[in-house]
């Protein structure tokens, strides 16, 4: 599979309320201004911080936000950021019908996974989506290590 992904692609961040409650004009805002700016892509709510501190339905209502303000202009891709396959499973579905244009998968969180227990996850995920993938690594985040042997089982060799 081709992504066509290259160039500049930030993780947007999200904008809130003093409240904590989400501004979505803002958060379309500031998407809408990095792409304007010239970004070849945005990835929305890619940090497992962000990811895990928002409500299911706040997660899809900002992605279905961007996906309508990018409008086409430049990929959108979002984090998956679950606590289990099963979530991330839902999610991704969920992130394909409103029109994203690729995924950006995280381990899930907290349990830190043998390499086969990854790459279980990382197969279920992609096997209940056509949207590309990419993997995100970050070992001092969330304890976990996506190594070469993880890569090679995930590509069959």
């Amino acid at each position: 599979m081709t992504t066509g992904w290259r160039g500049v692609i930030p993780a947007v961040t999200t904008q809130f309320n003093e409240d904590l409650s989400i501004d979505f004009e803002n958060t379309r805002r500031v998407q809408d201004a990095l792409v304007n700016d010239g970004v070849h892509g945005l990835i929305v709510m890619g940090t497992c911080g962000e990811n895990n501190s928002l409500d299911p339905d706040e997660k899809r209502a900002i992605l279905k936000g961007a996906v309508e303000v990018v409008g086409g202009r430049v990929p959108v891709i979002t984090g998956v950021s679950e606590f289990d396959t099963r979530r991330a499973v839902a999610y991704a579905r969920d992130a394909e019908k409103a029109g994203a244009d690729g995924l950006m998968l995280l381990p899930a969180m907290v349990y830190v996974p043998k390499p086969e227990e990854l790459v279980a996850h990382f197969k279920t995920v992609a096997e209940a989506t056509s949207l590309p993938i990419m993997l995100y690594n970050n070992p001092p985040a969330y304890r976990v290590n996506i190594g070469t042997d993880v890569l090679r089982a995930l590509e069959g060799g």
